[in-house]
């Protein structure tokens, strides 16, 4: 009989194209010339340690991420790379904005866009789920009427006709529609100072411990630890008036939102496992936990994404599937507990 073999670190992960506004950041840094590994702008963005649930009756939205147009910010000043966010009530000024930053050679990252509205993309086109995408415009023709996109989701340079862009950039297009800004874009300068690694740490600690706490912004919408414990309850008694309102919800649970919160709480567990030589000896042993919690949390992740795999078959069989929604939301409570003694160890830190 064999022996377990396994190696003696994390093996780091390859990106995905739901990581769509530090992907878009990357391929802006790398057009000026400047490397980062994307899981490493995920991380200390704080996307990478946020959770979001927003609700309106039937209409649910979750993901493991929080707040992308603020990920953006904050890796950049991480970085030290000046960052101007603009933001319009129509569309047209920051067009404006968006052909004057081409022209400078300064391609800036829109949105969020509504992914579902994106007309050059077949698999956008074919789900009814509406989440946020972030794009970056890499040119302009206002005469032929097109805008021209780098999207994270495969696409290097794709024209759109700019009449349907403007519909998927409004806010009202997306989910949690109560805050989500329209025609927004992101102007990112040159870098004019350079933060050390102990900075970039310190700065992603007190960016996790944010995260995690969460918030409750609005009356439908909860952030981190608040909105993974609402989505347990509310998986345990879902009041879902309709089977396609829960196959919705379900479907983008799996393909999205459990998927993403195993891959953010991976990325995340990796790099402070990889920096922790960056802090005080005394501090390790804390670090280290904080990363192995973060470990526990992803692959509980994964298991709510195969819970909710099977569970998507037994619908599909109109069989009943209350025993896997309170398998998933045993999940949350477990990812909870977890999430929260993470917080607490790099609260410590902070």
């Amino acid at each position: 009989m064999g022996t377990r073999a396994t190696l003696p670190r994390l093996f780091p992960r390859g990106g995905w194209r739901a990581y769509c506004a530090t992907v878009s950041l990357q391929n802006v840094f790398a057009y000026m010339g400047d490397k980062y590994d994307v899981n490493f702008l995920q991380t200390i963005s704080g996307l990478a340690f946020g959770f979001h649930y927003w609700r309106d009756g039937d209409d649910i939205f979750t993901s493991a991420c929080f707040d992308l147009a603020d990920g953006i910010k904050f890796a950049t000043k991480q970085l030290g790379y000046p960052c101007k966010q603009v933001t319009n009530d129509s569309a047209q000024p920051t067009l404006d904005v968006v052909r004057r930053a081409i022209l400078a050679d300064t391609p800036p990252i829109l949105g969020p866009t509504s992914y579902a509205k994106l007309t050059y993309n077949p698999q956008a086109l074919l789900t009814s789920l509406s989440y946020d995408q972030y794009v970056v415009a890499v040119g302009l023709d206002e005469e032929k009427g097109l805008i021209y996109l780098s999207d994270p989701d495969g696409f290097g340079m794709v024209p759109m006709d700019i009449k349907d862009f403007v519909e998927a950039w409004s806010g009202k297009s997306l989910p949690c529609q109560d805050y989500k800004a329209s025609y927004s874009a992101f102007l990112v300068s040159r870098r004019d100072r350079t933060p050390s690694a102990s900075e970039i740490l310190t700065g992603t600690l007190i960016k996790a411990v944010e995260q995690l706490k969460g918030s409750h912004r609005t009356p439908r919408e909860y952030g981190g630890l608040l909105a993974e414990s609402r989505l347990a309850k509310d998986l345990r008694d879902p009041r879902i008036s309709s089977k396609d309102s829960l196959v919705r919800l379900l479907t983008h649970m799996t393909t999205f939102t459990f998927k993403l919160g195993h891959c953010n709480r991976y990325d995340a567990a990796c790099y402070l496992a990889t920096n922790k030589h960056l802090i005080p000896p005394e501090q390790r042993d804390a670090l280290s936990h904080a990363s192995q919690g973060l470990l526990a949390s992803s692959d509980l992740f994964l298991r709510a994404m195969r819970t909710s795999l099977q569970m998507a078959s037994a619908l599909s069989k109109d069989e009943p599937v209350d025993f896997f929604l309170k398998i998933i939301a045993s999940l949350m409570d477990r990812i909870v507990e977890r999430e929260t003694a993470v917080c607490h160890d790099l609260a410590d830190l902070s």
